[in-house]
């Protein structure tokens, strides 16, 4: 079958053209038949109108003859019936006139039958015999001789006229026969035209009927073969158009007129350039046709417009139609609508640049480095801006009812503002100010004066709630596809997680380097950076000093005030540090009040110079609670030492040397000078501070196993150095009492956390388990303490009336310090809930200590509780006792 063509049409194709070939072949023999009886019947009338008209040609001159004959015998009789010449005139006459007119009739008459040969022959013969009588002298009428002359020539005479008649006779009759001849030939012919006509015309009727027959059966089948093919037509999903070798629209389905919103009397028949062509693509389509018309299949992705202007992605698949010599005859073409299809893959590429943004993102966070996150905010403005394609980002910041732009991105055509801040939403955008109010995504859609651009914005959340937004800002109203901001809350979601992840890992990171009280570089911190600027020194050639500063006197401060005080004094000392430092330069708390500055580039006169300068810089003004203070600082650069650790040594040195001589001043490091510490010097420091660590470790270890004894001994240690304050005790010795107080409960790691935190009442191999604390305590410090504050550790739970442990002493016999500490504890332990006891209320906790007075506690420890009471400065004291302590100096 022919591409393209029914199998009902190619056999119909096919009879039919046998049918005209039987056609030609019959017109053709009729034609030769008529042809060839017209040839013979045509000459056998031209033959006998010829012979018709020979003969009537020689009839004409035979009667001539024959007239002049006979006028000649009549004038011949009329003259001798005169008295006129004799009978040799009128021989004389007959013989010169018939002898060669009759031979030259015959001798024009070559046809001439037998009879009429004859004639001739006997008209000639009588002629000829009247020759010789032609030579007879004239001799006067009635003579003998005329009368002899007359009667010879009288026989031949009539024969000779006899003769002539029948040859004439004869002439007629053939003549009329031929005539005859010529008219029956024209009725055959007529006849045979007739006979010709009419088989041609029944075989016309015939073929006729037969090929009207075979129609009307290819039309009846062609027909059911189109009510078939209209029913799948009807019933494909898909549209459909049929275009013929001359580009014009043959057929369309219901389908294809619904994709195109255009009716089949617009579309059927209609010639490029199309109705439903873009024509922003009328070229493109125009060229991509004529392949198809040209025979070539295949399948475009293109997009169709419909009647009320909207545009219809489809895929437009073509395969061509040839007729039976395999010539392209058009081409059919099945529309299927790829709305879907191209939604999905416009889903599924705006999913994969989302991914693609997402993991730039995660990517920027990962590999965060220090505090700032500027760089990942304006990296997160550019993709989103990037995302939507539009002309910018903004990441916003809420803090309450104020709202920071703290990363924006813009390609430069102004749609996007810079970073920037601002007291109102309003300045960050109408989108952003939606959500900042509602906490939900939302859209503003410019083209008004009051909104000159159109924006979209998320939440962007972390643990703690609505962190802040992210927006995609573009020029124009309504630039937005609908459910933009929907897709933006996605990715805010995963932004959300690497911001929190970010500042996690910021916050790590300051806490990994900086130190929480002053916000300077921590101990960590200044010594790595330190080995970086002694490296890059030593490798580009360049000065490098370094400043050690330390507060003087300021264990006395931190036990005149308390170390809540203390802490301010730090935080101030290092805000000022920091305030006094210049760009490039390093300042760092690198232990309880001693700092550092790292100076690049710096020799070591000016540095000197630089230390006094901070000096100036920290303690021009005097502190919050405590006045003036002053600083001590040891100078050192780097062409004194060879490594980050002996600059750090042989600053150090310098610094002690200058709070040896005199402090409030700073030394520049000079081996003629400065003493260095020994190393046993060092070394006893060191393994004490180390010593008295690990001992506060295992002091929070073991008030960090139940929630209500967590900072149990930091409270304890503040509220008993607030009560020997109260009666008169120095700072030094506020100091000694703090340590013993915060080690107070350091025993209780040999206590098993059963019998610790039992609710029920204690059995007593479980009270004497406990009561062991006390002196287990006093051996683990002794080593770290001095006696007397090992003596308070050992006697904390002595009663005044002797009946405490584990000594059993009474009286002024316990150590004033065991004493307060006793206080301490007791006030701490009922105001805190227990596992075995709810918490009193302070009033019935201070009832209690006045009910025990002079039986369990010493009643002027009591008395001195009863006046921070009234005063309200033990407040202070528990409330200090919440926090950590201050390394001790």
């Amino acid at each position: 079958m022919t591409r393209g063509r029914p199998a009902a049409w190619e056999d119909a194709a096919a009879r039919e053209r046998r049918l005209h070939l039987l056609q030609l072949a019959v017109l053709l023999l009729a034609t030769i038949g008529a042809a060839v009886a017209l040839s013979i019947l045509g000459r056998g009338i031209v033959s006998a109108d010829n012979r018709r008209q020979v003969g009537a040609d020689h009839l004409a001159a035979l009667v001539a003859v024959r007239d002049r004959m006979r006028a000649a015998d009549t004038a011949f009789w009329e003259d001798r019936a005169r008295g006129g010449a004799g009978a040799p005139a009128g021989v004389r006459a007959l013989a010169r006139l018939a002898p060669d007119l009759l031979r030259g009739l015959k001798a024009r008459d070559p046809d001439l039958t037998g009879a009429e040969a004859r004639a001739a022959d006997r008209a000639i013969a009588a002629a000829e015999a009247l020759v010789p009588l032609a030579g007879i002298p004239t001799t006067p009428p009635g003579s003998i001789r005329d009368l002899e002359a007359l009667r010879s020539a009288q026989p031949h005479r009539r024969e000779l006229l006899r003769s002539v008649d029948r040859w004439a006779t004869l002439q007629q009759a053939l003549v009329d026969r031929a005539a005859r001849d010529g008219h029956d030939m024209a009725s055959r012919l007529s006849l045979v035209l007739i006979v010709i006509l009419t088989g041609l015309a029944s075989a016309a009727s015939v073929a006729w009927f037969l090929i009207d027959r075979l129609r009307r059966r290819v039309v009846l089948s062609v027909a059911r073969q189109a009510e078939e093919r209209g029913a799948i037509i009807g019933a494909m999903q898909d549209g459909l158009v049929a275009v013929g070798p001359d580009g014009r629209i043959l057929e369309v389905n219901e389908r294809f007129c619904e994709l195109t919103g255009l009716t089949r009397d617009t579309l059927v028949g209609s010639r490029a350039p199309r109705p439903y062509w873009p024509e922003r693509d009328a070229d493109t389509l125009a060229s991509l046709e004529g392949r198809h018309l040209a025979g070539e299949a295949g399948d475009s992705d293109i997009e169709l417009r419909r009647a009320d202007g909207a545009l219809v992605p489809v895929t437009y698949s073509a395969a061509p139609l040839v007729d039976h010599r395999g010539r392209p005859g058009g081409y059919v073409a099945t529309v299927k609508d790829a709305t879907e299809r191209r939604t999905a893959q416009h889903e599924q590429r705006r999913r994969a640049a989302e991914q693609a943004a997402l993991g730039r993102v995660a990517t920027a966070a990962a590999s965060l480095r220090g505090s700032s996150l500027d760089g990942l905010f304006a990296l997160v403005a550019e993709e989103v801006a990037r995302l939507f394609g539009v002309e910018g980002g903004r990441v916003a910041r809420f803090d309450g009812a104020d709202v920071a732009i703290v990363g924006s991105w813009s390609d430069g055509r102004g749609a996007a503002a810079g970073p920037s801040r601002g007291p109102s939403p309003l300045d960050a955008g109408a989108a952003i100010a939606a959500v900042h109010r509602s906490g939900r995504p939302a859209r503003a859609d410019g083209g008004s004066p009051r909104a000159a651009h159109s924006s979209i914005a998320a939440p962007i959340r972390t643990g703690t709630g609505v962190w802040g937004a992210v927006s995609a800002v573009t020029a124009g109203p309504a630039a937005f596809p609908p459910g933009a901001e929907e897709h933006l809350a996605r990715f805010a979601e995963l932004v959300g997680l690497s911001v929190s992840n970010a500042e996690g890992r910021a916050r790590l990171a300051a806490q990994a380097t900086t130190d929480p009280l002053t916000g300077l570089a921590n101990h960590r911190e200044f010594h790595e950076r330190l080995a970086e600027e002694v490296a890059r020194a030593r490798r580009h050639g360049r000065d490098l000093s370094l400043i050690l500063l330390d507060i003087d006197n300021f264990k006395a401060t931190n036990d005149a005030h308390g170390h809540q005080v203390g802490d301010a004094v730090i935080a101030e000392v290092g805000r000022r540090l920091a305030g006094g430092t210049r760009p490039g330069e390093l300042a760092a708390r690198i232990g309880g009040e001693e700092f550092a500055v790292i100076l690049p580039e710096i020799a070591g006169l000016h540095a000197w110079t630089a230390a006094d300068r901070v000096r100036r810089t920290v303690c021009s003004r005097p502190f919050p609670a405590i006045g003036a203070l002053t600083l001590s600082a040891g100078v050192c650069d780097l062409d004194r030492a060879d490594s980050a650790e002996e600059l750090f040594r042989l600053a150090d040195g310098a610094l002690y040397w200058a709070k040896a001589n005199g402090r409030d001043t700073a030394f520049l490091y000079s081996p003629e000078v400065v003493r260095e510490l020994s190393a046993a010097e060092r070394a006893e420091r060191l393994e004490r501070v180390q010593a008295l660590a690990g001992l506060r470790g295992l002091a929070r270890a073991v008030d960090a196993k139940d929630p209500s004894t967590k900072r149990h001994s930091e409270r304890v240690a503040d509220i008993a150095v607030a009560v020997a304050r109260e009666l008169g005790w120095d700072d030094e010795r506020c100091l000694l009492l703090r340590e013993a107080g915060l080690l107070h409960d350091v025993g209780k790691i040999g206590v098993p956390d059963a019998v610790l935190f039992k609710p029920a009442r204690l059995t007593d191999d479980e009270l004497a388990a406990v009561r062991q604390h006390a002196a287990l305590g006093a051996d683990m410090v002794t080593d770290i303490l001095g006696a007397e504050q090992v003596a308070w550790v050992r006697h904390h739970h002595e009663r005044v009336d002797g009946g405490g442990y584990p000594a059993g002493l009474a009286g002024d016999a316990i150590p004033l310090g065991a004493r307060i500490l006793a206080v301490a504890e007791s006030w701490d332990v009922m105001t805190s809930v227990r596992a075995y006891a709810p918490a009193r209320t302070r009033e019935e906790a201070r009832a209690e200590l006045a009910s025990c007075a002079g039986g369990q506690f010493d009643p002027q420890v009591v008395a001195a509780m009863d006046r921070l009471l009234d005063r309200g400065d033990l407040s202070a004291a528990e409330r200090a006792g919440a926090g950590e302590a201050a390394a001790p100096a």
